[in-house]
């Protein structure tokens, strides 16, 4: 593949995928002129360190099943649980305000 193809679809790929999420928003969070917050509307998404940090774990996850490493697992759970934990914590610093 030439770079103008990979580039083309690359956008086509992202055309897709922002028209997936726009559907999805449209159909499960309708617009409205004022909004209150609550747990049912505000998306936490991981940014792209994020997936490949959990990319990364599940790349050493495999690799452990097949070499059978016992190390490489611990590392990949370890991995997850930070990456898990780190959710739990970004909630907790919300002010109470927030929470309710």
């Amino acid at each position: 593949m030439s770079g103008a193809e990979q580039t083309a679809a690359r956008s086509s790929f992202g055309k897709w995928v922002n028209g997936r999420a726009e559907r999805w928003l449209v159909k499960h969070v309708p617009a409205l002129e004022r909004v209150t917050l609550h747990r049912s509307n505000i998306f936490i998404l991981p940014a792209s360190q994020g997936l490949l940090f959990i990319i990364t774990a599940m790349i050493i996850f495999v690799a452990a099943i097949n070499y059978v490493l016992s190390l490489a697992f611990a590392l990949a759970f370890l991995m997850v649980s930070l990456f898990g934990s780190s959710g739990k914590l970004v909630g907790k610093n919300q002010p109470k305000s927030a929470r309710q």
